[in-house]
């Protein structure tokens, strides 16, 4: 696993290998991203807490082989959602958001299958 450790005092953009597989990184300040065009970038949580962050939520929606729309209980940043589908975590490119609560898979999860979503609120 690879590690990435960033130190600054003021908001940084690192171009990095689109390779590189990354969630969050989280400094004892700001917290920053991989996003899908391979930039991290510090995402602005306008001076919240960990309580902004949510962790293995259920969306509202049916799982029955057709739907692939859901939505969060809670309003998101887009760029900090993540879903994964059983264990495994979906691509960013596998995936949509419109709004702030609102989540597109571009495959229809098949019925029973479990989906749970990471994100960081609004």
């Amino acid at each position: 696993m690879s590690r990435l450790v960033i130190s600054a005092i003021d908001p940084v953009t690192l171009e990095v290998n689109s390779a590189l597989q990354t969630t969050l990184v989280i400094t004892s300040q700001p917290v920053y991203r991989l996003v899908a065009s391979g930039i991290i970038r510090e995402v602005n949580l306008g001076g919240g807490s960990t309580s902004d962050f949510v962790f293995n939520e259920t969306p509202s929606g049916l799982v029955n082989g057709s739907n692939a729309t859901f939505m969060s209980a809670f309003d998101f940043i887009p760029e900090t959602v993540e879903v994964f589908i059983g264990i495994k975590l979906k691509k960013p490119d596998d995936f949509n958001t419109s709004g702030n609560r609102t989540i597109t898979l571009y495959q229809s999860p098949l019925s029973g299958e479990n989906i749970l979503i990471n994100y960081i609120k609004l």
